[in-house]
């Protein structure tokens, strides 16, 4: 038996990676490709939208760390801490 195939961005497949803590991956995509057959629904909804994952989906942790280090960096350049004026 063939399904039709499952198309999701990276940022999905970076958020589903950091959240398998709390659920299988497997499992995820079996439930998605059972509440959408057709596959017309994208990954991003049915994580938003779905009663069972909704608050189990984690941002990217290399994601966050990175926006992290690029704030501190910002702030180090706009406030140096040792200024000459």
């Amino acid at each position: 038996m063939f399904h039709p195939l499952i198309v999701m961005t990276i940022t999905d497949l970076e958020n589903l990676a950091t959240s398998v803590e709390e659920f299988s991956l497997r499992e995820f995509l079996q439930d998605y490709s059972i509440a959408n057959p057709e596959r017309l629904r994208s990954i991003r909804n049915f994580m938003a939208t779905s009663p069972k994952y909704v608050g189990k989906i984690r941002p990217s942790r290399e994601v966050v760390e990175a926006t992290f280090a690029m704030g501190e960096r910002i702030k180090a350049e706009l406030f140096p801490r040792n200024s000459n004026t």
